[in-house]
């Protein structure tokens, strides 16, 4: 969960928030999309400590009240999860 890209590597300081928030927008028929870097070291991107892994990013979804759909692999370096307003 950070920033769009361009806007710096800092994260934002509470994920679950923005991710509520994001929860607040999508309505009903919406479809939250995170791509992240994979938590390993990678010849691009943050260092391992700067990254969530698939599992942490998932459950800070699930307590902004989101229902992960998807979590797969996108391409070498990242992984994509995707989920939508909970009931």
């Amino acid at each position: 969960m950070r920033p769009p890209a361009g806007s710096g590597s800092t994260p934002f300081v509470d994920p679950v928030r923005v991710l509520a928030n994001a929860k607040r927008m999508a309505l009903d028929a919406g479809v939250i999309v995170d791509v992240d870097w994979k938590k390993e070291s990678l010849p691009l991107g943050p260092p391992p400590a700067k990254k969530f892994s698939t599992e942490h990013a998932a459950s800070l979804m699930a307590e902004a009240g989101l229902l992960v759909t998807t979590v797969a692999e996108s391409g070498p370096y990242h992984y994509i999860i995707t989920a939508v307003p909970g009931r």
